[in-house]
């Protein structure tokens, strides 16, 4: 049964990376077109530490069998403060 959860885990872990990945991409760099200065740099850093954070919590899930969950809050949260603050627009102008 742990092994299943760990998976299902990985899995959501992937699909989230990959939503961070394309449809991110496209909100960064419509962001970085309206956008200029250290905003640009800061935005690009919270993609890079939500798509870093995707492949990190891969580790303790696997690893670590008491407290894991935890750390599935870190891209939960990245995820959410990227998509509301920089990455609202994802199309592909």
């Amino acid at each position: 049964m742990t092994l299943l959860i760990k998976l299902a885990v990985s899995f959501l872990l992937a699909m989230g990376a990959f939503w961070a990945f394309l449809p991110g991409s496209f909100g960064l760099g419509n962001f970085r077109k309206k956008h200029a200065g250290p905003v640009n740099v800061l935005a690009a850093l919270v993609w890079w530490l939500l798509m870093l954070s995707h492949a990190l919590v891969l580790g303790p899930v696997w690893i670590a069998a008491a407290g894991a969950w935890r750390w599935l809050l870190l891209p939960v949260a990245l995820q959410i403060v990227f998509f509301s603050v920089f990455g609202r627009d994802v199309s592909t102008e």
